[in-house]
């Protein structure tokens, strides 16, 4: 085959196969296609089952060079951020990930014009399109230290760290900030709640995290979100109650990779079952989501908990429990949310970059979730969800249908969980103006 036909037939082979790698400069006239996630460390984790997903495919039909004039209109003004990767990530013309326009290569200064669901929309070389949100992160050299005092992104925010943040804040502002505990966990740990902001305020928010224990990254970025607030004085007449870590033995499962004798004996039953397949224990723990005695907390309370039928024993995940709230740390989450009339109630979970806000019919506080989603997702770029789900048994669905308080569930992050510590930049920045949109909103209802 002559070389000029067959270095065309490799190019476009790239497009369909997600290489990344360049094609020779003699016939490389557009970019190839790549699969950003071949420039991250590989995780086996798959989506949780109640997220939409998006497949990252390549574009069905043959890809073909854009006509580029030979120099583009000038980018708008905005924050700059740049590619996380080897090469160079993909542009798309619809944030679908439909229509390639090409690639942005590694060091390329874009502006970010918004986030919208797991996508980015920026503006590179005078033209918009959008790439993925988790594969972009800020020119700004000192990004977190100018926005927070003491909370710093990591791969593991652990329990440990928590604590020791909860007390720097507190140390820091002894006037804004109380500490005291829910409850404990099944094995013994405190569940802290971190108080933030004028105990006195007419409203009242709590936000809780890390309720499935592969999904820690919520807890820094819950912690992340409040040392922001403290830091910019954004809290407003609102005081948050901030649970960052509502499942400690589940979180320490994941992060540790190790199981104790009880729950090797729950991996021994999941793989008879079939209800997992992975043939190592450490992978296993790392996917972990229950609780430290295989209860699945996010289906542990009373609304729709006779609905939820999935796994039928103590399990990594999906079990319900023998009775609603039988789970020592879904007690100490609803005994907290009944002690003061809270105005709303947020839950932070991953991944998918959507918001859930419904359960069921009752209302108003249908009504009322609806319009905090659509506050949230103002600033967050998420996507609200509509999902009936009385088929849940979770937090959220129990704070609105037994206690009538409009509630969200907010899935961060795009393509794995655990997330990764490349996920900090988009998710926390789409919580930059969080707390003045809860303000707002409450406000306003």
């Amino acid at each position: 085959m002559p070389r000029k036909i067959f270095l065309a037939a490799l190019a476009i082979l790239m497009i369909f196969t997600g290489c990344h790698q360049s094609v020779p400069e003699e016939t490389n006239t557009f970019p190839s296609q790549v699969d950003e996630s071949t420039v991250a460390t590989q995780s086996t984790t798959t989506a949780p089952e109640t997220v939409p997903t998006e497949a990252e495919t390549a574009p069905t039909e043959e890809t073909t060079a854009p006509t580029v004039p030979e120099t583009w209109p000038e980018d708008p003004e905005g924050p700059l951020w740049t590619p996380i990767c080897n090469e160079y990530i993909n542009l798309w013309g619809k944030a679908d990930q439909t229509e390639f326009m090409g690639h942005v290569p590694v060091n390329a200064k874009l502006v970010l014009l918004k986030w919208q669901g797991k996508m980015a929309l920026i503006s590179y070389n005078g033209k918009q399109g959008y790439v993925s949100a988790n594969y972009i992160q800020p020119v700004e050299e000192n990004y977190f230290g100018s926005r927070l005092q003491v909370v710093s992104p990591t791969t593991k925010y652990t329990y440990q760290q928590m604590q020791a943040d909860m007390a720097a804040l507190q140390a820091l502002h002894p006037d804004l900030v109380q500490i005291s505990s829910i409850g404990k966990s099944e094995e013994g740990r405190d569940i802290p709640v971190m108080i933030v902001g004028n105990a006195n305020a007419v409203y009242h928010v709590l936000i809780q995290g890390a309720m499935h224990g592969r999904e820690h990254f919520t807890a820094w970025l819950a912690m992340a979100i409040a040392d922001q607030g403290l830091k910019q004085n954004l809290l407003g007449n609102v005081c948050y109650h901030i649970i960052p870590m509502s499942n400690p033995d589940g979180v320490t499962i994941s992060q540790t990779a190790t199981l104790n004798d009880v729950q090797k004996e729950i991996y021994q039953k999941d793989l008879a079952s079939g209800y997992t397949y992975q043939n190592n224990s450490s992978n296993y723990a790392i996917q972990w989501k229950a609780n430290g005695l295989g209860v699945d907390l996010n289906r542990n309370f009373s609304s729709g908990w006779e609905n939820s039928l999935e796994h039928t024993h103590p399990s990594a995940q999906k079990f319900r429990g023998t009775a609603p709230f039988s789970a020592a740390e879904a007690r100490a989450l609803a005994d907290y949310t009944q002690s003061r009339q809270f105005d709303a109630t947020i839950s932070l979970h991953s991944h998918g970059s959507v918001l859930y806000y419904q359960y069921g019919k009752r209302q108003p506080v249908n009504d009322q979730s609806y319009t905090l989603a659509k506050a949230v997702s103002q600033v967050t770029g998420y996507t609200p969800i509509s999902y009936d789900g009385t088929t849940g048994a979770g937090y959220k669905d129990w704070a609105m249908d037994f206690l009538g308080i409009p509630s969200l569930t907010v899935e961060i992050g795009s393509t794995t969980t655990p997330l990764e510590q490349r996920d900090s930049y988009n998710t926390f920045d789409r919580f930059q103006n969080f707390f003045p949109a809860i303000s707002q909103w409450l406000h306003s209802n």
